[in-house]
């Protein structure tokens, strides 16, 4: 074969102790280049075809078609496949707290799913999911489900004996908290049914509810969800801590982390951005400008984050950011189901409770010529933006679904502002981390995560 070659827009390069590194985005991969293969690729001269290039272009630093069409062809074969769900079960929309940034504040919060509810789920997998999957995974969220814990409980037994029934693989649940309500009883209910993975969040210091889950008393005690949380990491074999992270708590987070860090939660802390995509409307003008204010304030989140990463020496975290996605999420690849406590049916959590962007609900199924629609027929490439962003095969799209409901707004990923210092900082690691964070080739390994 012979002719032109096409250098990816998708490589990155760092200089290492007289060395270059390369990194491409769309295969994950990281390779030490010789003197001329660096030359070539740093260069804008032609590159000819030659079996010389076989390597550059397995690792995809070079390619001979079209790179775009090859993350899309990866986007649109891993959203068609129905052999894995992620059922993601609201028992109650009540909540002992309110925050002001929940994506779920104006909705009814009272109220547990009821019995028949809980048959009506068992009946929907045993019909309509069971038969086609290899494996499932279940995930708890609300509301605050502490609140409801005998429908988490019953439900957790009977969706693991259903799979039994069926030979489907089930993953260790996750359940995800405020934490206020996690007393001895909790944990041991918990336990007993097989739940061993939390999430439990902070988004302030200073705790003062209902408003803010801070980690501190106003006399600098921890917190009673800070209590909580370090028994949680001594009760549960997996805790991780999310402290959420928006424009009025900036000046905080440092000192949230500190104590995080003081009290034993280094390793299981990082940080979530706060974006507001639900009062917008889709005209023009507030996109324009919701989209300038979102730059600025990713920029800032990803200095803080970048920071608060390496603060913590937490290089698996470092390194997953530059790990290929097929989608952004279990939502837009149609692998996650999400039921709410009177059992409609969403693709998306940020759904929860909006009657208008719900797919079907139990008794009905999916009405795949309604709202899911919407998310099949939606693509990161559809949008200038993305297409000609370097960072798309780790990024793909950002959250979808604000561009689904919204418009097109900005979702991107703080890794739009921190690759090269990503890139850079893992060219240097690299030698003296272990070895299992990478995988052949150097790929960079899987690290998991909630959808």
């Amino acid at each position: 074969m012979s002719g032109a070659l096409n250098r990816s827009r998708y490589s990155f390069f760092c200089d290492v102790e007289g060395n270059t590194v390369g990194y491409n985005a769309r295969t994950g991969i990281f390779a030490l280049l010789g003197a001329e293969d660096a030359a070539l690729l740093r260069s804008s001269a032609p590159v000819s075809d030659g079996p010389e290039r076989t390597e550059l272009l397995r690792m995809g630093f070079l390619h001979d078609g079209s790179e775009l069409g090859q993350v899309g062809h990866r986007f649109a074969t891993s959203r068609n496949r129905t052999d894995g769900l992620h059922l993601a079960i609201a028992p109650t929309m009540a909540c002992d707290f309110c925050c002001a940034y929940c994506y779920e504040k104006h909705q009814t919060k009272t109220g547990a799913m009821s019995p028949a509810t809980q048959d009506a789920l068992l009946r929907y997998l045993e019909r309509s999911a069971m038969p086609s999957l290899e494996a499932i995974r279940v995930s708890w969220f609300g509301g605050e489900p502490l609140l409801a814990l005998d429908v988490v409980a019953s439900l957790t037994r009977r969706i693991q004996v259903l799979a039994d029934q069926h030979g489907v693989q089930i993953g260790r649940p996750m359940f995800i908290s405020n934490g206020n309500q996690l007393t001895d009883s909790a944990i041991s209910t918990l336990k007993d049914v097989g739940i061993s993975r939390i999430q439990i969040s902070f988004d302030s210091l200073l705790h003062d509810p209902p408003r803010t889950r801070g980690v501190l008393m106003s006399n600098g005690e921890p917190s009673q969800l800070l209590t909580n949380a370090i028994r949680a990491a001594e009760e549960f074999d997996h805790l991780s801590i999310r402290v959420n992270v928006g424009p009025t708590n900036l000046g905080d987070v440092p000192q949230i982390v500190n104590t995080l860090v003081q009290h034993g939660l280094g390793d299981q802390t990082s940080l979530g951005r706060i974006t507001e995509y639900h009062d917008i409307c889709a005209c023009e003008d507030e996109i324009t400008q919701f989209n300038h204010v979102f730059d600025q304030r990713l920029r800032t989140f990803s200095r803080i984050d970048m920071d608060t990463t390496t603060k913590l020496s937490q290089y698996g975290a470092l390194f997953s950011r530059l790990k290929p996605k097929n989608t952004f999420c279990g939502a837009i690849a149609r692998t996650m189901l999400v039921v709410g406590p009177v059992g409609d049916l969403y693709r998306c959590w940020h759904s929860l409770g909006c009657k208008a962007e719900a797919i079907g609900n139990l008794h009905s199924g999916i009405d795949k010529d309604g709202v899911d629609a919407a998310w099949q027929n939606f693509s990161p490439l559809s949008t200038s933006e993305c297409r000609d962003c370097r960072v798309l095969p780790l990024c793909m799209g950002g959250c979808t679904h604000a561009k689904v409901f919204t418009g097109p707004i900005r979702t991107c990923e703080a890794i739009r502002e921190q690759i090269e210092e990503v890139v850079n900082e893992a060219c240097k690691l690299m030698p003296h981390v272990k070895p299992d964070l990478f995988g052949e080739d150097h790929t960079v390994d899987d690290h998991p995560s909630c959808s």
